[in-house]
């Protein structure tokens, strides 16, 4: 982004879980935000993060961090951006592939809805800014360097509000809902590296041209 790219989609992957501490009426007294990074061959340094969307009454908020091999999270502390409700979980991916990153929050008072976790990646900018890639249609923070937008294949409209989109068949990041190590195994394989996505999973192009509505376990296949 903002850029064309071969669409291999796997310059980044990671693997997002979610854990609360609720009662019989759903309240929700603790949530627990976890990402898993997978080993990637991209050239670029590329830094991880995620901003928080909603929450209670915070008491507390812990970082832990679990090492390959490692069986226990330790804890750690991690950037916060209090503006942006921002969690910087590391500067570089690559610097420690297959570690697992997690943000635990307790609440004073039970909330009623859980919070919403959106990850994107980021490289800092020497000006301060930085370059951020979120999921379609999400909102990039404060720091972003707006000058991409609107750049090279990118079809942002900020001032509507639409964010990290662009016309064709390829997104600049992709969301796979209940997706597992074995279905991002062709993601993950290096001889398809620079491979388009759908040229690895056949089910791609017609979840595409129904806008959604068909094949919607494509890269369960």
């Amino acid at each position: 982004w903002p850029n064309k790219g071969d669409y291999d989609m796997n310059d980044v992957i990671v693997r997002y879980n979610y854990e609360k501490t609720f009662d019989k009426d759903n309240q929700i007294y603790a949530e627990s935000f976890i990402f898993k990074t997978f080993q990637n061959y991209a050239g670029n340094t590329n830094g991880l993060a995620f901003q928080l969307v909603g929450s209670g009454n915070t008491s507390s908020v812990t970082g832990f961090i679990r090492r390959p091999g490692e069986t226990e999270f330790s804890e750690t502390n991690f950037v916060y951006e209090e503006d942006d409700h921002v969690y910087i979980l590391t500067e570089d991916v690559k610097e420690n592939m297959g570690t697992e990153y997690k943000v635990t929050l307790k609440y004073d008072s039970p909330a009623g809805a859980a919070s919403e976790a959106r990850p994107f990646i980021f490289k800092n900018e020497e000006n301060g800014k930085r370059w951020e890639v979120h999921l379609p249609k999400h909102k990039p923070t404060s720091k972003v360097e707006p000058s991409y937008f609107g750049k090279g294949d990118d079809a942002s409209k900020p001032s509507q509000g639409i964010y990290y989109v662009r016309n064709g068949a390829y997104p600049f990041a992709i969301f796979l809902s209940g997706a597992n190590e074995e279905d991002l195994s062709k993601l993950l394989d290096r001889t398809n590296e620079s491979v388009a996505i759908d040229q690895l999973y056949s089910g791609y192009s017609k979840w595409v041209e129904s806008n959604g509505t068909e094949n919607k376990d494509w890269y369960k296949k």
